[in-house]
C-alpha cells in the first residue's frame, strides 16, 4: 500500500460523462464504417497478388530443387544408363531415329507386351 490512500477521480477518462459528446462519437464512427466500401473479389485478388506470386514461386523452388538436384546426381553416375522418364526417353527416342520395338513403347507407358 501507498502512504497516500485517497481514491483517484478518473472521471474525466469516462468517455459517457458527457452523453452528448458521446453519442456524436458513436454516430461518426457507425458513419465511417457504413461508408467504407466492402471489398469485393477482384480488389480482394489486387491486393493479395504479389504474396501469392511469391508464395508460388517458393512452393515451385522447394518442390523442383530436389528433383533436380536428383537428377543431375543420378545422371552425372551414370551416363549411358536407360533413361525412366518417358518424356526422357521420347527425347533420346528422337535423337536415335525412334523406339527399337512395340514392346518398348507399351514398356515406357507402363503396360506389358
Amino acid at each position: 500500500m501507498s502512504s497516500d490512500d485517497r481514491k483517484l477521480d478518473l472521471s474525466a477518462l469516462d468517455p459517457t460523462g458527457d452523453e452528448l459528446r458521446f453519442e456524436r462519437l458513436v454516430r461518426a464512427v457507425a458513419a465511417r464504417s457504413a461508408q467504407r466500401r466492402r471489398p469485393n473479389a477482384f480488389s480482394f485478388t489486387l491486393r493479395w497478388w504479389r504474396p501469392a506470386l511469391a508464395l508460388a514461386a517458393v512452393l515451385t523452388i522447394g518442390v523442383w530443387t530436389p528433383a533436380l538436384l536428383r537428377s543431375k546426381a543420378s545422371s552425372s553416375t551414370s551416363a549411358f544408363a536407360e533413361p525412366r522418364d518417358p518424356a526422357a526417353k521420347l527425347m533420346s527416342w528422337a535423337s536415335s531415329g525412334g523406339p527399337s520395338s512395340a514392346a518398348e513403347v507399351l514398356d515406357s507407358l507402363g503396360g506389358t507386351p
